[in-house]
């Protein structure tokens, strides 16, 4: 399916058929197919939307470029339109997104959080002022999401020490997914 905005137009999917409602947001660069076997694991009990960036996955490229605020939009409007309950947000600092608090009224977000690297080596990371303010104003929407994710005990202490709530924080350790396989090595 896709959804239509102004200069382009979004591919999703819609798994399952429940009365609370799920949006997954990929990572830059990523595609909904990532999510599969989490979608294959919640889709009795949810109804679960994901969809490809634009020039991702089955999204066509855009005719125009698109800016911060038209990402927002998208996800404003199709979250609107969805009725989504639950925003899961995979890549909480794609320097092209900056996410605020009030664009999710009745819906609540919940954000994978992998390290503060950004944070604590600014100097090796920020070449400009712009990258700088998008990533800090994430920050602080991480720090206020309702669920952070982080993917190690270090990653989540270090998120309440710069002030999330312990009580929003629940590490959900890294993983390695089914297709992963050990494969037999024998050097020649």
């Amino acid at each position: 399916m896709y959804f239509a905005y102004k200069y382009t137009k979004i591919y999703y999917e819609k798994h399952g058929n429940n009365k609370k409602v799920i949006l997954i947001f990929p990572g830059w660069g990523d595609n909904r197919k990532t999510f599969y076997k989490m979608i294959d694991d919640l889709k009795d009990d949810f109804t679960i939307y994901i969809f490809d960036y634009p020039g991702f996955g089955n999204s066509p490229i855009p005719h125009k470029d698109l800016t911060i605020y038209d990402y927002a939009e998208i996800f404003i409007e199709f979250i609107k339109e969805n009725k989504i309950d639950l925003f899961i947000i995979s890549s909480p600092f794609d320097f092209w997104m900056c996410y605020k608090s009030e664009w999710f009224e009745n819906t609540k977000t919940a954000v994978i959080f992998y390290d503060l690297v950004p944070y604590l080596f600014e100097e090796y990371y920020f070449d400009c002022d712009f990258g700088k303010d998008i990533y800090m104003r994430n920050l602080e929407f991480v720090k206020n999401c309702d669920i952070i994710m982080p993917i190690s005990k270090s990653a989540g202490e270090d998120i309440i020490k710069i002030g999330a709530d312990r009580s929003k924080v629940e590490v959900i350790y890294s993983g390695v997914g089914d297709f992963f396989h050990k494969v037999l090595y024998t050097p020649e």
